[in-house]
């Protein structure tokens, strides 16, 4: 008997009635195929979502999803400056379908789709396979830090003013307080009151403490709770920040705790160093710069002209003209690292995505 050839339909965005379908296949490949609860919709509700399924591109071959790449459209502030940028999850493939090119189909779409369709000025992911994702120009770029603290450590941290603790994610006051002090550090995804919500709500194994002056919010912390505290976000007076923390702590009956700050952070990150905290540095994530002359006017560069030349970028000085390949233009960017063949006194760009906001 003659076997049909396949038919391959996509990339192509989904559409309402397949958001189903989609989530399905995304549990399978990243939940229930390695034990895990069909979880990834409650894990990641911001971009896991009906309105948002325009941008799960996807290939189907013979009508059945094989392949996925989700894109999540956000903001991201640092002081003035605010870029689109695209969150890049999801990029699954089924086994029977591997090593034939499929997710690099959907990843190369991506790139084109969030320039031309969605005017991303650069891309961010996290992965544990970097040099995968390099080939189409990601690159580790940007710093935040972590700090830790113990059951001896947690006292050396301020104890928190006086004042109202509230926990009720529910409570209107706790969703304006978050969504209010978050805009005001101007640093991270820029949120607007639906999607302060949905990370608070809908998203799984979150909790949220406020601290309250009156009707003034002073402080928040939403973090995942358990014998290991892990602070995901933050805002606020940074002393009345770790006040909190003592807070959750001694109520959690945790043995440690972690806080994840922006590396040029001026909140809480200054208290801790001063204490003689343990820190470790990490990447912001994998970036892909696709506006690069946007971007640096973002920041107020005016003196730094970027223009594509062949698989890079020519780089344009008052003092220097350098070409550089698409991972070394992140680098140039965000460093932290720097190429050693230009330099400017503006460069690395301050650049922060928080944990909350992952996917």
């Amino acid at each position: 008997m003659e076997t049909l050839p396949d038919t391959v339909d996509g990339p192509r965005g989904g559409t309402w009635y397949e958001f189903g379908e989609i989530l399905d296949f995304l549990n399978f490949v990243f939940r229930s195929s390695v034990g895990r609860k069909p979880s990834i919709g409650g894990d990641y509700p911001h971009l896991y979502n009906e309105r948002n399924v325009h941008n799960f591109r996807h290939i189907r071959v013979n009508g059945r999803v094989i392949s996925n790449v989700s894109i999540y459209p956000a903001r991201v502030q640092w002081g003035d400056a605010v870029l689109k940028i695209g969150g890049i999850g999801g990029v699954a493939t089924d086994p029977d379908y591997r090593k034939h090119g499929y997710a690099g189909t959907i990843l190369a779409h991506c790139l084109e789709y969030m320039d031309r369709e969605l005017d991303c000025d650069l891309s961010i992911l996290w992965t544990g396979i970097p040099d995968y994702y390099r080939r189409w120009g990601w690159e580790h770029a940007g710093q935040n830090w972590t700090f830790f603290i113990d059951r001896t450590t947690i006292t050396y941290l301020p104890v928190a003013p006086t004042g109202e603790v509230l926990t009720d994610t529910l409570d209107p006051r706790v969703i304006q307080a978050v969504e209010s002090l978050h805009a005001a550090r101007r640093a991270g995804v820029v949120r607007d009151r639906e999607l302060t919500e949905v990370l608070l709500n809908i998203r799984t194994r979150v909790r949220c403490a406020v601290l309250m002056d009156g009707e003034t919010p002073v402080a928040y912390i939403v973090y995942s709770p358990g014998e290991q505290i892990d602070v995901k976000d933050c805002g606020g007076d940074g002393s009345a920040v770790l006040g909190l923390l003592r807070v959750v702590f001694a109520q959690c009956g945790a043995r440690t705790a972690q806080i994840h700050t922006p590396a040029q952070d001026q909140s809480v990150a200054p208290l801790f160093i001063e204490r003689g905290f343990a820190v470790r540095a990490n990447y912001s994530g994998m970036l892909a710069v696709l506006k690069p002359q946007r971007i640096l006017e973002a920041y107020g560069i005016r003196d730094v002209t970027v223009r594509p030349e062949g698989d890079g970028w020519q780089i344009q000085t008052s003092t220097a003209s350098v070409f550089l390949r698409k991972p070394d233009l992140v680098k140039l960017l965000f460093g932290p690292e720097r190429p050693p063949e230009i330099g400017h006194s503006k460069l690395p760009l301050p650049f922060y995505y928080g944990q909350l906001d992952h996917m």
